[in-house]
């Protein structure tokens, strides 16, 4: 009997729905996100918000895995909105969306709380792998923002008073491939090693070149020469 209910259990964690809330000012853009979504399996819009207190009443009542937050959302904009789901709702991973980003943008909104960006034109596929990565904790920038970034910030003076602490072979190899994208499992599969791991190396990365995220890590290796610019995506 305990065996079957540990299979029921487990079935139904599995089959979990992803659960969405979608924010923003602009009709037409949150009903074509929420179609977007709701076109895939497995994936579900629970809750729809046109402004920040509208917002923040829904996810706190409803605690969503994933809010998808207009970067520039009317009464509180994205940055402060962003800090109160973090506050109200810890367990729903932020992806700020928006019609364009700076570099500053971006790092604002990691330093906020948000775990992803993505720009209001994004295909559905990369839009449900930032979602994908978002919900499991990971940073997750959609790759035509992240190397249009990364690649403007090679055009940059790098900041000659900063030396990071020496990187490992490995530890250089893990950092160009977080630079072109890869997630924690897709370096494993490439590298043939565990994901625990890739976490523990890109622990270190963070830790030897004093940032808090991989986006971050990734713009710094660029700056500063120690990786190549990622290639732009095909």
């Amino acid at each position: 009997m305990l065996r079957a209910e540990v299979a029921v259990l487990l079935t139904a964690d599995v089959a979990r729905e992803v659960r969405i809330v979608v924010a923003d000012s602009h009709d037409l853009t949150r009903a074509g996100v929420c179609s977007l979504i709701e076109a895939r399996p497995g994936y579900s819009v629970i809750g729809q918000a046109s402004h920040g207190p509208e917002a923040i009443d829904l996810i706190a009542r409803t605690r969503p895995d994933v809010v998808l937050l207009d970067a520039t959302m009317p009464t509180i904009d994205g940055l402060d909105l962003t800090r109160h789901i973090r506050h109200r709702s810890p367990g729903s991973a932020v992806v700020l969306m928006a019609v364009a980003c700076t570099v500053e943008d971006l790092l604002a909104s990691l330093r906020a709380g948000a775990l992803g960006y993505v720009l209001k034109d994004v295909q559905q596929s990369e839009l449900m792998s930032v979602i994908d990565r978002a919900v499991s904790g990971e940073h997750a920038i959609e790759a035509t923002l992240a190397t249009g970034i990364l690649t403007r910030m090679a055009g940059e003076d790098a900041d000659v008073s900063y030396v990071p602490d020496p990187l490992t072979v490995r530890e250089l190899e893990i950092l160009t491939r977080m630079t072109e994208g890869e997630t924690n499992r897709e370096m494993a599969e490439a590298l043939v090693i565990a994901i625990g791991t890739v976490k523990i190396h890109v622990e270190h990365i963070l830790a030897k070149l004093h940032v808090s995220g991989r986006t971050e890590a990734a713009v710094r290796a660029v700056r500063l020469g120690i990786v190549p610019r990622p290639s732009d995506p095909e």
